[in-house]
């Protein structure tokens, strides 16, 4: 198959080399043979004019129509891309959380401090394990990732930096992640570990339990005036 594709294509180079070499021939016989007067006042002067008007016509219909195909694309693009960052930055970590077997009960309810249901389940004395150190630590790696995949793709996702950081705040309020955090942030980009920072700064403004859920989107909006987040998200 490649084969044969290579020779359709050097045959079509060919085809095309030999028919450009052609029209600079007939163009220069054309020149000799015909003289400027006689030219203007002949048919063929008239159909390559109109020739040349329906050209042009032709070419703008052809970007109008290119132009509106490519914004079909670019939104067919975000579209796929929004979903792709939800399952990854939103459902992906939630399941996480929810099919975790060894980590402990203060640690997973930790990032839910607004839902009184899970806040108010008590710890049954788990012994820490290296399997439930581990489990706790790759939760914590997602959920930093998807900050990082945040600051990547939120040009091209339609959720909205409201909707993202609303949910990124209320990890941030937990202290487990923020002690993950403190010794894994290294691993991630600069501008990550700056979000870390601005996220931890603001959950920390937050009540425990957060049993007002407007609390987050007010705090959200404070955090989007900020300077020094409006500075990180213009670089990111």
């Amino acid at each position: 198959m490649r084969s044969k594709f290579s020779l359709a294509s050097l045959l079509s180079s060919n085809v095309m080399a030999w028919m450009l070499v052609l029209c600079v021939l007939v163009s220069v016989v054309a020149t000799i043979l015909v003289t400027p007067h006689d030219f203007l006042k002949s048919r063929i002067y008239v159909f390559i004019s109109i020739l040349a008007s329906v050209a042009v016509l032709f070419i703008g219909l052809s970007l109008l129509i290119s132009s509106f195909i490519f914004e079909k694309q670019e939104d067919t693009a975000r579209r796929s891309i929004t979903k792709e960052s939800i399952d990854k930055l939103w459902l992906f970590p939630n399941q996480l959380l929810a099919n975790s077997t060894h980590a402990h009960t203060q640690f997973l309810k930790s990032f839910y401090t607004n839902n009184p249901h899970l806040f108010a389940v008590k710890s049954n004395g788990e012994e820490q394990s290296a399997l439930a150190i581990l489990q706790e630590q790759n939760i914590a790696i997602v959920m930093i990732q998807a900050w990082e995949d945040y600051l990547t793709l939120r040009k091209l996702d339609q959720t909205g930096d409201s909707v993202w950081l609303n949910n990124f705040l209320q990890w941030a309020q937990s202290p487990y992640l923020k002690e993950y955090f403190g010794f894994l942030k290294f691993n991630f980009k600069e501008t990550t570990i700056e979000l870390g920072d601005i996220l931890f700064r603001y959950a920390a403004t937050l009540p425990m339990p957060t049993q007002n859920p407007e609390l987050y989107p007010k705090t959200v909006q404070k955090m989007l005036a900020d300077p020094e987040m409006i500075d990180l998200l213009n670089k990111a």
